[in-house]
């Protein structure tokens, strides 16, 4: 039981790793690519004003995927922390183990895919719900 534990552990390990790597190659190609795209958009002063407003919503955007991606680095270190503790890969509502298969396409889950289906369904519901109440707190 202790070995299978330790290989699940470490394929996990290494399935984080492997992400992690995956996302930092995109961070850098990506700061890269915007890089050498400032500096075009600084020698070329004759740029007609509705490109520049397309490449500030380009920057914008690139901008949010970068944040976005570092978050997700940081889940990921995160997840590396619990695995050393070892609680990753534990659902935190049920406590099972969560489905590897899971946690390859999101190695920072923290609920297993029938927690997070009922959590999923509770927000949509109290959703639901607020919008129906006649005592909204935007009501009130």
């Amino acid at each position: 039981m202790a070995k299978k534990s330790k290989d699940r552990s470490e394929k996990l390990r290494k399935l984080l790793l492997e992400k992690r790597e995956e996302i930092i190659a995109e961070l850098r190609k990506q700061l890269g690519d915007r890089a050498s795209g400032d500096f075009l958009m600084r020698q070329d002063s004759q740029i007609e004003y509705g490109d520049k407003a397309s490449f500030s919503l380009t920057e914008y955007i690139d901008q949010r995927l970068l944040e976005m991606k570092s978050q997700e680095v940081k889940k990921i270190e995160e997840a590396l922390q619990r695995l050393e503790e070892g609680t990753y890969g534990i659902c935190k509502s049920c406590g099972e183990e969560i489905d590897e298969k899971r946690l390859a396409v999101m190695p920072f889950a923290l609920l297993c895919i029938n927690c997070q289906r009922n959590q999923e369904e509770r927000t949509r519901l109290e959703g639901q719900y607020e919008e129906l109440s006649p005592y909204a707190e935007s009501e009130l």
